[in-house]
């Protein structure tokens, strides 16, 4: 704002309402989005007027809004399909081909996920393409193309084992043996679903790994802390005793100072009264 810097300000305000998306709070994503769009509109900029208007698309969708869902997700497919980019038509094909798979319409999701792949491919996005195949092998077997399925699933196992991705690697599985299943074919549903298991196990097995390493590490932490306060609050005790004697030495002198004063005057005193005693008294003699 300070600077007038509007793509990143429509970007951001796009970005918070993707967050208040996946925090269930509909509401103020839309308010967010509301932003980002008026931005995209005032300053033409076309690439974050897609964006938005497919991220309305699935707000709306979670709302069971679907009509506005579909209204949204359509104009951000014709936008991005006319400036004719790579990653605003492979996302804006993506998330209308969820749209049509989440209302049951598998047939006519396929050409909108299979056109987010092939751009996927295009610009070498091998994470949006991983999830692609692993989509696209969902649709398959719901819409019982069931050999077309497992074909997708293994190629979506085959990238996610390159990607390295562990955290995802048990749902493929999973999704995998599902398929066999409703292929009748028992015997690689089965083995399939004890590698979902073994999968699963090693992610929870990560995930318990890190959660234990993040509470040690907290453990750690506050006990040094701990530590460092006490060494602390002696350091501390230890300068307060330590002026507390300074002061106290200080104070011992000035008062010794005080009686040495008084002492000596006394004493001159004492001195000249005696001088002019006996002064006086040989005057009178």
């Amino acid at each position: 704002k300070k600077v007038n810097e509007t793509y990143t300000l429509g970007y951001t305000y796009s970005q918070i309402a993707w967050m208040w998306m996946y925090q269930l709070e509909y509401e103020k994503s839309r308010i967010n989005l509301d932003s980002a769009y008026y931005l995209s509109e005032k300053y033409n900029n076309i690439k974050e007027k897609i964006r938005t208007l497919s991220r309305y698309g699935v707000v709306y969708l979670n709302t069971k809004e679907y009509t506005k869902a579909e209204q949204h997700h359509l104009r951000a497919v014709r936008l991005a399909d006319s400036i004719n980019e790579i990653s605003p038509i492979a996302a804006t094909h993506a998330n209308y081909a969820d749209f049509l798979r989440r209302r049951g319409r598998y047939e006519e999701s396929l050409p909108y996920l299979k056109k987010a792949i092939e751009k996927h491919r295009e610009g070498n996005n091998q994470i949006g393409l991983e999830s692609g195949y692993f989509t696209l092998g969902i649709i398959y077997r719901e819409a019982q193309m069931l050999d077309k399925a497992v074909d997708a699933l293994n190629q979506a196992i085959t990238m996610t084992k390159n990607l390295k991705n562990k955290s995802l690697i048990h749902s493929r599985y999973f999704q995998l043996s599902k398929t066999h299943a409703k292929r009748n074919d028992y015997q690689n549903a089965y083995l399939t679903h004890k590698k979902y298991v073994v999968a699963r196990y090693k992610a929870q097995n990560e995930s318990h790994y890190k959660k234990m390493a993040d509470l040690e590490s907290k453990y750690k932490y506050e006990q040094q802390r701990t530590i460092d306060s006490i060494q602390f609050a002696k350091e501390k005790r230890e300068v307060e005793l330590i002026a507390q004697s300074e002061s106290a030495k200080k104070q011992f002198y000035f008062l010794v100072l005080i009686l040495v004063i008084i002492a000596t005057g006394t004493i001159g005193f004492l001195v000249r009264r005696m001088y002019v005693s006996k002064t006086q008294t040989a005057l009178e003699r």
